[in-house]
This record gives C-alpha cells, sequence and structure tokens, in this order.
C-alpha cells in the first residue's frame, strides 16, 4: 500500500477509535448511574482532548530536547554515565506524563461534575486511561506498523 493511504487509514482508525471510546465512555458512566450522558460526553471529551494534547506536547518537547542535547550537529556525543541516567529519567518522566495527566484530569472531571466520589472515581480514572491509551493509541500504532512493514 502506498505511504499516503496507509496514513490516512492509520488516522481515520485513530479518529474512529477515539470517537467509539468516547461513545463507549459515555454509555458506561450513564448506565452506572454517575451522571446524565451530557455529564458524560463533557467528560469523556475535555479530559481525553487535553490530557492528550497537553501530554503530547510536553512529551514531544522533552524527547526532541534531549535527542538535540545527545547530537551536536555532526555526530553523537558521548555522555558520562550519570548524564545519560539522567537524560533517561527525564524521557521516562514525559513517557508517563501523559498518562499521569489523563488519570488527573479524569478524576477532577468527576470532582467537577459531581459524578462520583472516593476510590470509585480513582479505579475509573485509571481503567480508563489504560483503555484509551490502549484501545487509541496502542490499535492505531499497531494498524500502522503492519501498513508500512
Amino acid at each position: 500500500m502506498s505511504g499516503i493511504g496507509a496514513e490516512y487509514i492509520v488516522l481515520l482508525a485513530f479518529l474512529a477509535l477515539f470517537a467509539g471510546f468516547t461513545a463507549a465512555e459515555t454509555l458506561w458512566l450513564g448506565r452506572n448511574g454517575w451522571g446524565g450522558h451530557g455529564k458524560g460526553v463533557a467528560l469523556s471529551i475535555i479530559s481525553n482532548v487535553i490530557g492528550l494534547f497537553a501530554g503530547f506536547v510536553i512529551f514531544f518537547i522533552v524527547t526532541f530536547a534531549v535527542l538535540a542535547t545527545a547530537f551536536n550537529g555532526i555526530s553523537y556525543t558521548k555522555f558520562t554515565s550519570a548524564e545519560e541516567n539522567t537524560r533517561l529519567a527525564i524521557v521516562i518522566f514525559s513517557a508517563l506524563f501523559t498518562p499521569v495527566l489523563l488519570i488527573i484530569l479524569k478524576r477532577l472531571g468527576l470532582l467537577v461534575f459531581g459524578m462520583k466520589k472516593g476510590g470509585a472515581a480513582w479505579i475509573f480514572s485509571i481503567i480508563s486511561t489504560i483503555l484509551f491509551i490502549v484501545i487509541t493509541i496502542a490499535l492505531p500504532v499497531a494498524i500502522g506498523y503492519f501498513l508500512f512493514r
């Protein structure tokens, strides 16, 4: 398959899975009596869009800043192990920033919309974030991997 067609398939897969996950999350919140469908849609869309946008912006800025320090424009710069460990810690932090931000945003959304409190809200936030990342990010990446192979 041509590269452009495959890119559109990956993009459409992401958009379809994002919309599907938003609908499923909204229905789950409504069926379990945590709030109406309007609040569920608002919670799902606001937390997912802001979490993805802010999380990926931070991730890409930090990752490219670390890459920029590793290359001096011509060749790879050799660092001490302490410098390498610092860079590794920074990249791990930036990779974990998006899921942690999504968890916090979902929990705050539940609190702001008055939908649920306590441990159940934290469990929902964590499980919803894990499912969101697997469904809307990992699946399109896997589709892209198999299309571009």
